[in-house]
């Protein structure tokens, strides 16, 4: 379903996975955006599927894809605040009820979660600061435009993102990578016990949000060729 990398608190500057590069690196040599919001980082999980759609397609799948809808084990997760959008609903600090759906293409440029960056067909970054290891966690409202310069102590800064790259003919390479960092001494350890708790479960998240897009997509694409294939008969 997903390509396997080791999940794992980096300590320092962090390092690439080495099993990845062959494939992934030729595809594009550029930076990310999500280099640019969160370059240094103590904890990374990443996640890799290969989708039968074309890349807007694909894109244009992760921007609407209900992630209300991912099976009752993630639903579950969500209490372990496992998934992202779903914990940005939860606690933005407002008695509104949970919305019936929720999708990144909803994501404000202030709030909570935040969409960061994003370049369509090719890149979404999103992301959050808070006590995300506390029962309540404390959740920082702030701009997109100010993540990357917060460093107040006692916090986490996670950025997370998805990257497209064609692979073959009418396929996508769709990476999903969450990265997190302590804005001080203190709050690294803090979150390095917690991360240890609820790293599986993050991992496991990431692999059905890239499950529900390829659906998605690929059913998208299926009936984009339906369609054409009706008007040339």
């Amino acid at each position: 379903m997903f390509a396997t990398i080791s999940d794992r608190l980096i300590r320092g500057k962090p390092t690439d996975d080495a099993v990845e590069e062959g494939d992934a690196s030729r595809a594009s040599a550029r930076a990310l955006r999500l280099d640019h919001q969160l370059p240094d980082y103590h904890a990374v999980v990443r996640r890799h599927r290969v989708v039968d759609a074309p890349v807007e397609e694909t894109y244009d799948a992760m921007l609407s894809v209900d992630l209300t809808d991912l099976g009752p084990l993630v639903g579950a997760l969500g209490a372990l605040r496992a998934v992202p959008i779903r914990v940005g609903a939860w606690f933005r600090g407002t008695a509104e009820p949970e919305p019936e759906s929720i999708s990144f293409g909803d994501l404000p440029s202030r709030g909570a979660w935040v969409r960061l960056d994003a370049v369509d067909g090719e890149e979404f970054v999103f992301g959050a600061v808070g006590t995300v290891w506390r029962p309540d966690i404390e959740w920082v409202d702030l701009d997109a435009d100010d993540f990357r310069a917060f460093d107040r102590p006692g916090y986490a800064k996670i950025a997370a993102g998805f990257s497209f790259r064609p692979y073959g003919r009418g396929r996508t390479l769709v990476t999903y990578e969450a990265r997190t960092a302590g804005t001080d001494a203190t709050a690294e350890r803090r979150f390095g016990r917690y991360w240890r708790l609820v790293c599986p479960f993050v991992g496991y998240i990431l692999g059905r949000v890239l499950t529900a897009i390829a659906v998605e997509a690929e059913r998208n694409s299926r009936s984009e060729a339906e369609r054409n294939s009706r008007s040339v008969a």
